[in-house]
């Protein structure tokens, strides 16, 4: 993992998100594969590649609550906003009703199912992400420190593949002092954190 990189925000998520990546799709509902009560409750909608945001427009829209978790970060100076879960958001259904409302809005690809049935996720999990949110449902995501003394190696740059170690903690640019062994000698070289990965 590279320092800039976001950590995942607890097992839990870790969990969450494998349970999503290893779900098993079906195509447009019906009778048969989707089951479900007269009570709401969360699920995992799948969208189409990179329409995240189309997906819950569109949801909310058909008057269907919709929680879109999102992830802020720091990349080379640069604010990024990136899905929490790349592919996916969540939605509060009675099933199978809304079923067909859901997988045939625009920006959505199917409704994620395991072995023909949408399990739903708990409202302690919706609620823990919703936690960690702010206004939005934009994560500040807290990147790994960077301790001195700690073995790095850069990724990117004319530094590219030199070990070094770091000698004092990110500047205010974003930038760390860096000792590397460089023809024989120890130089002192400032680098991006984006360029460096543990070593």
């Amino acid at each position: 993992m590279r320092a800039h990189e976001p950590m995942m925000l607890s097992s839990k998520l870790v969990a969450s998100h494998a349970a999503v990546g290893t779900a098993r799709h079906t195509g447009r509902p019906d009778a048969h594969t989707i089951l479900g009560s007269d009570t709401a409750a969360w699920y995992v909608v799948s969208s189409k590649a990179r329409r995240e945001d189309v997906a819950a427009v569109q949801l909310a829209q058909r008057d269907v609550p919709v929680f879109l978790p999102r992830l802020v970060f720091e990349r080379r100076g640069e604010r990024v906003v990136r899905p929490l879960f790349p592919g996916y958001l969540f939605a509060r259904l009675v099933l199978p009703r809304d079923g067909a409302r859901v997988v045939w809005a625009p920006g959505v690809r199917k409704l994620v199912t395991f072995e023909g049935e949408a399990p739903a996720v708990p409202d302690s999990a919706i609620e823990f992400l919703r936690a960690q949110a702010g206004p939005g449902g934009l994560i500040v995501a807290r990147p790994r420190p960077l301790p001195v003394g700690r073995r790095v190696r850069v990724t990117d740059g004319p530094f590219a593949g030199l070990v070094g170690i770091i000698e004092n903690p990110p500047d205010a640019r974003g930038r760390v002092s860096v000792l590397m062994n460089i023809l024989r000698q120890q130089t002192r070289v400032s680098i991006a954190v984006d360029w460096l990965e543990d070593a």
